[in-house]
C-alpha cells in the first residue's frame, strides 16, 4: 500500500480512476467495461495500472471469464460506489434536471404482456428519447439495475431486495376465430398459442392458470402478439380450435389485426398485477425519480379496450 498520508494520497489520485474501478468491479470484464465507458480497452488497462500504483495492490487478477477482484478491491468497492453516488447527487442538486436534455437513452425491462401498449405510451410521451425494451432476466436484474445497464423493470410481484411499487392491474381474456362462448372444458381441450421472448418455461398466463389448477396444451410458441393473431386466423379451418390468452388492455388491438373475437376468460381468476422495480441505490436519483413518475403516470393512461 502507498505510504502517503490519506489526504496526500487523495490529492494525487484522478477521481476518474475510481469510475473505471467501479465499472470493472461490476462487469468483471475489461472489454465490457470499455464498452460501457465508451473508451478503448487499453485505456481501461492504463487507468487500472495507475490506480494499482497508487494503492499498491493488483486490484484485479485475470480469470477465464475476465477478471476477479482481489480482497482489497472487494473491501474498497462499497466505499467507492458510495462516494461516486454522493458525487452524482451533489452534481444533480447543483442544477435543475431537464428531461429534454438530461434523460438520455432509457432502458426498461418489461414482459410481453405489457410491452406493446406501454412502450407505445412511453414513445409518444418522449418522442425524442431513445427507448429500449429489454428482455426481463430475473437472474441478472439486480446487477443490471445497479450497474445502470437497465433503468427500470416491470414484473409480477415477488420478494426481492429491489424497491418496487404497483404499476397496473388487468384481467385475462381469450381470442379466437369463433363467436361461440368458450367454456372451461373447451379451453382445456383446445390448442393454445403462447407469446414469449423465451424459448421455454412458463408464460405469464401459465402462472395465473396454475393458481386454479389448469394446464393448457401449447401448440405454438411465438415472440409477438401480431404473429399469434395471424396463426389463429390462418388455423380457422382446422377442427380443433386454437386460442390466445392475453391481457384485456391489449386484446382489442391484437384482435383487430386478424378479425378475431374476444371472449371472457372461462376461469375465475383475480386481476393480475405488475410492479415497477428499481435499485434502492437510486432512490434519490433525480433522473430515475422523474422517469419512475413518468412511467407510473403513463401506465395509468393505458385504456381498457
Amino acid at each position: 500500500m502507498n505510504n502517503a498520508q490519506p489526504l496526500e494520497l487523495i490529492q494525487h489520485i484522478d477521481l476518474n480512476l475510481f469510475r473505471v474501478f467501479d465499472v470493472v468491479m461490476e462487469e468483471r470484464n475489461l472489454t465490457r467495461a470499455a464498452k460501457r465507458l465508451a473508451v478503448s480497452q487499453s485505456a481501461i488497462s492504463h487507468a487500472l495500472n495507475r490506480l494499482r500504483e497508487q494503492v499498491g495492490d493488483p486490484l484485479f487478477e485475470r480469470s477465464g471469464r475476465g477478471v476477479d477482484p482481489t480482497p482489497l478491491a472487494e473491501r474498497m468497492a462499497p466505499d467507492v460506489r458510495d462516494a461516486l453516488d454522493a458525487l452524482t447527487r451533489g452534481v444533480q442538486r447543483s442544477r435543475s434536471f431537464d428531461p429534454t436534455t438530461d434523460l438520455g437513452r432509457v432502458v426498461v425491462c418489461m414482459p410481453d404482456v405489457v410491452e406493446p401498449l406501454l412502450l407505445l405510451q412511453i414513445h409518444r410521451a418522449l418522442p425524442d428519447v431513445p427507448i429500449v425494451s429489454a428482455r426481463l432476466r430475473r437472474d441478472t436484474l439486480e446487477a443490471d439495475l445497479a450497474a445502470r445497464r437497465v433503468d427500470l423493470a416491470i414484473d409480477v410481484p415477488r420478494r426481492t431486495s429491489l424497491h418496487q411499487q404497483p404499476l397496473l392491474s388487468d384481467r385475462l381474456c381469450v381470442l379466437s376465430t369463433s363467436s361461440k362462448p368458450i367454456s372451461a372444458r373447451a379451453y382445456r381441450n383446445a390448442r393454445h398459442v403462447a407469446v414469449s421472448s423465451r424459448p421455454y418455461g412458463d408464460t405469464f398466463e401459465d402462472l395465473a392458470l396454475r393458481g386454479v389448477g389448469v394446464q393448457r396444451h401449447i401448440a405454438v410458441r411465438c415472440q409477438t402478439y401480431g404473429a399469434a393473431a395471424r396463426i389463429i386466423a390462418e388455423a380457422r379451418e382446422e377442427t380443433r380450435p386454437i386460442l390466445l390468452s392475453m391481457a384485456e388492455r391489449q386484446a382489442g388491438a391484437t384482435a383487430s389485426l386478424a378479425a378475431l373475437r374476444r371472449h371472457p376468460f372461462p376461469f375465475s381468476l383475480p386481476p393480475f398485477s405488475l410492479q415497477l422495480y428499481w435499485h434502492p441505490r437510486y432512490d434519490d436519483d433525480e433522473r430515475l425519480t422523474w422517469l419512475r413518475r413518468k412511467v407510473m403516470a403513463l401506465a395509468e393512461d393505458i385504456p381498457l379496450t
